[in-house]
């Protein structure tokens, strides 16, 4: 998952349904709507480019929104997960010969992802 893949409207409904303040809501939509960026190669810019999704990297806002969207991925009982800025990990206790459980809870965060319009990188 990464910061550049946030669908702004499903984090501002996510937000809202965390209990957020309305006018800090307004705040973050303020804060992602009409972003433009350009590229410098060299001496030469790129024309400007509207930002339709993503939060920038390096600010608080963009990591707090990240969080909000995360927040509600794989909330499984027999696992325990930890959520930091841009990473998810999962763990697992289990006696030793008894089958593992964490492929179901890695197949129920890619349905949350897929719903969620993120990307997993399965790499890491």
């Amino acid at each position: 998952m990464a910061f550049d893949l946030i669908n702004h409207k499903i984090v501002v409904i996510k937000l809202m349904k965390l209990g957020a303040p309305p006018i800090l809501v307004q705040w973050v939509v303020d804060f992602l709507t009409n972003r433009k960026q350009r590229v410098k190669y060299k001496d030469t810019y790129s024309d400007w480019v509207l930002i339709n999704g993503g939060v920038p990297q390096g600010t608080v806002i963009g990591s707090r929104s990240f969080l909000g969207m995360i927040n509600d991925a794989l909330d499984v009982p027999n696992h325990k997960v930890w959520k930091y800025v841009d990473d998810l990990t999962i763990g697992e206790n289990r006696a030793y010969g008894d089958a593992s459980t964490v492929q179901d809870s890695l197949d129920s965060l890619c349905t949350w992802a897929d719903e969620n319009k993120l990307r997993l990188n399965p790499a890491k």
